[in-house]
């Protein structure tokens, strides 16, 4: 499991590398630290420490190691659910907010969270186990909790260029006028540095006139609960492209958030339009190539 979970968050950040053909020299991880654990945001990961103190009374010392060493991995999946329930799913709700509502859905995420292994072990002078566990917010806990209005999104058919109203058959994609001599981008990063927003699993850009750009109407669920609807990063360092793709990420700033939500990013309507310009920029909203740059 522990080899499984590094392997899955090594995929996801090369995935985000590669697909963007940016580089991101000495890019810090976006992390909130809360008293029993982190949530990256970065790596997609929770993690929560426990400690398990040894039994001085027993004549076995190997009987004493174990059980401190269970104990200290049920506080720390304790702490692990403690911390999962701060984590933003959109704007108006946080994991807490869904499973207070939901005991089914809390007994789930429960389970989830004691399925995971110990991915670090210690032991300090005093014989005190400390376990550090962590769970990826991909996968089964995005398939448990984002919103259900993220849909499996099927293939984009292409339109004709007659000037009509675009069709897009067997989606539910939102549909862009086709014009294949505006732009196609292969990703879409949003500086959002510098305007105090806050990432969320379900983030929303729009326009000006608060026109939704991208959101979960956009992203397929297949994407979303794989990578995640986007990925965050605090520093971003631009660089030239691959010289075998002309195509390259439309970076777009971050204006501010919107009044009710400080996950919800605002750009500019020429950036939006821009965006939605092409057909085949919604593909790369639909399999969620998206990057939200934001101050730590």
């Amino acid at each position: 499991m522990k080899i499984r979970i590094f392997r899955i968050l090594c995929y996801t950040t090369l995935f985000n590398i590669m697909l963007f053909s940016f580089s991101y020299a000495d890019s810090a991880d976006l992390v909130e630290t809360y008293n029993n654990g982190i949530i990256n945001w970065t790596l997609g990961i929770i993690e929560a420490k426990g400690n398990g103190i040894p039994e001085n009374n027993t004549s076995d010392p190997t009987a004493s190691r174990q059980a401190a060493i269970s104990s200290a991995r049920r506080d720390a999946q304790l702490n692990l659910f403690e911390v999962s329930k701060n984590l933003r799913i959109s704007s108006v709700c946080t994991v807490n907010d869904i499973i207070s509502n939901d005991d089914t859905l809390k007994r789930n995420l429960i389970d989830l969270i004691e399925n995971t292994d110990a991915a670090a072990q210690e032991f300090l002078s005093d014989g005190t186990a400390v376990i550090t566990v962590r769970m990826s917010i991909y996968g089964g806990f995005s398939q448990l909790l984002l919103p259900m209005e993220i849909k499996q999104i099927e293939t984009i058919k292409s339109v004709n260029t007659s000037g009509t109203e675009p069709v897009s058959k067997n989606s539910d994609l939102p549909t862009a006028p086709d014009n294949r001599k505006n732009d196609i981008f292969t990703g879409l990063i949003v500086d959002a540095r510098g305007i105090n927003a806050k990432p969320c699993m379900a983030p929303k850009i729009t326009d000006e006139a608060g026109n939704e750009v991208y959101g979960p109407a956009f992203a397929s669920r297949e994407f979303a609960v794989h990578q995640g609807m986007s990925g965050f990063r605090t520093n971003l360092q631009e660089t030239q492209p691959d010289s075998c793709h002309s195509e390259i990420p439309f970076v777009v700033k971050g204006l501010r958030t919107l009044e009710s939500s400080m996950t919800d990013i605002v750009i500019s309507n020429a950036d939006a339009l821009r965006i939605n310009s092409a057909s085949e920029n919604l593909s790369i909203l639909k399999e969620c190539r998206v990057m939200i740059v934001i101050n730590d």
